[in-house]
This record gives structure tokens, C-alpha cells and sequence, in this order.
């Protein structure tokens, strides 16, 4: 992870100032892996897109909004790009999906997002900071099949959509056609 974190800020110099949070708990050796990590942690997500040119959202059952496919980092979990790959195929079965040349050849994700996450009293977790690493990756298709543990629906929408907003999901793709990943 901090490798993928040093590349992408050689990327994307001009985000340094983004991550202050997040590279003081680097420097401070907290484990930034564990979900009981309540100043924040890392997680990883997917941001799936197929030959039509379209991007998979997921509708996210507590944050009750659509997002990429995502979550938290697993202990067998062999490093950042894998827990993405992970968290894609649990949530939509989807098993059709590679990571992007650009990713790969650059060892970085497309966006690193810090952003606050409630309180949940069920799981008696305090506010706390995610910081995802978001991927991309691109499929030929396939039936999707969700984990409605954890989504409940989805849509595939035109990247021409997507990047009239201002969501995350509209920065990665923003930065993806400026680099022509996409």
C-alpha cells in the first residue's frame, strides 16, 4: 500500500495535500488495515467498466447510495489490488474483470479518496476516515448476481453520465480519460 500511495502521488502531485491524514498514520506505523483502526483505514474499490463504455454502480445498503464496488481489507487478502478484486466479484459475482494496464504498469490506483464514515452502533464503530484506493478494471460482461448483504441493486451507466457530477466515482473516470485509460 505505500507504494501504491508513493506512485500515486508522483501521479498526481498536485493531491499531496488530500492525504495529511492518511500519511501521518503512515508515519505513526498504525495499523491502517484494521477496520478497529477508528481514526480511519484504508479500503479498496473497483470501478468496473465495460467495452460499451459504461461504469457499474452498486446501491449500498448502510451508506444508502449508490458507489463502485468496495470494501474493507481482509487478513488472507494478498495486497491492496487483490482486496479490490475481491470486493468486485463479492458484491456482483461478477468474474469477468481485469486490472486496467494503466494500474498495473503504474502500480497505483486511478484515486485515493478520504472521506468520513458514521457511526454505526450496530457494529459499534465510532466515526472514523475510510481511505479508498480505487482501481479500475474493465470486463467483457457477465450476469451479475449481487451480495445483498451488502448492495441491493445496481445500474451500468455511460461514462458520458457519470462525469457531469462531481462524485468520486465522476473524478476517477475524469482522471481516466485525461490519461486515456478509457
Amino acid at each position: 500500500m505505500k507504494e501504491q500511495l508513493t506512485n500515486y502521488l508522483r501521479i498526481f502531485p498536485d493531491e499531496e495535500n488530500w492525504f495529511s491524514l492518511l500519511k501521518k498514520q503512515v508515519l505513526e506505523n498504525q495499523n491502517i488495515f484494521s477496520r478497529r483502526n477508528f481514526e480511519g483505514h484504508v479500503t479498496a474499490s473497483g470501478l468496473v467498466i465495460s467495452p460499451d463504455k459504461k461504469v457499474l454502480v452498486v446501491f449500498h445498503n448502510k451508506l444508502q447510495k449508490f458507489l463502485q464496488p468496495g470494501g474493507h481489507i481482509e487478513k488472507d487478502d494478498k495486497n491492496i489490488i487483490f482486496s479490490a478484486m475481491r470486493e468486485v466479484r463479492e458484491e456482483t459475482n461478477l468474474n469477468n474483470v481485469e486490472l486496467c494496464s494503466w494500474c498495473q504498469d503504474n502500480n497505483s490506483p486511478i484515486m485515493i479518496d478520504t472521506h468520513r464514515i458514521p457511526e454505526n452502533k450496530q457494529k459499534n464503530e465510532s466515526e472514523h476516515y475510510h481511505h479508498d484506493f480505487m482501481f479500475i478494471f474493465i470486463t467483457k460482461g457477465g450476469d451479475i448476481t449481487l451480495d445483498t448483504n451488502e448492495v441491493s441493486d445496481f445500474c451500468w451507466v455511460s461514462i458520458d453520465e457519470v462525469i457531469k457530477n462531481d462524485s468520486v466515482i465522476a473524478k476517477g473516470l475524469k482522471k481516466a480519460i485525461i490519461l486515456g485509460i478509457v
